[in-house]
């Protein structure tokens, strides 16, 4: 079960790449490319881009946690869905 879990957070981790990746500019992701729900200046998105990729290194860091068998993983986690959540949000 554990690695089951490793894998979906992995997954989700690196599906904010697609994020990080279109605010940055290095690829044009149709997914998030519709808008935000605010108004964001266009010279502020690589923020979001840089963001984006926070949310990802946090969730990479919540799967080594748990594999690992660290104390703190689930608090990693927490705050990477909490994090992740935030962003969509704005999206």
């Amino acid at each position: 079960m554990k690695w089951f879990l490793a894998v979906v957070i992995f997954i989700h981790g690196l599906i904010h790449l697609l994020g990080a990746v279109n605010e940055l500019g290095l690829a044009k992701v149709e997914a998030f490319s519709n808008g935000t729900l605010f108004l964001i200046p266009q010279n502020i998105h690589p923020i979001f881009g840089i963001l984006w990729f926070i949310a990802v290194v946090v969730f990479l860091m919540a799967v080594f946690g748990l594999v690992t068998d660290r104390q703190w993983w689930r608090a990693v986690t927490i705050g990477a869905v909490i994090f992740s959540q935030v962003l969509i949000l704005i999206w």
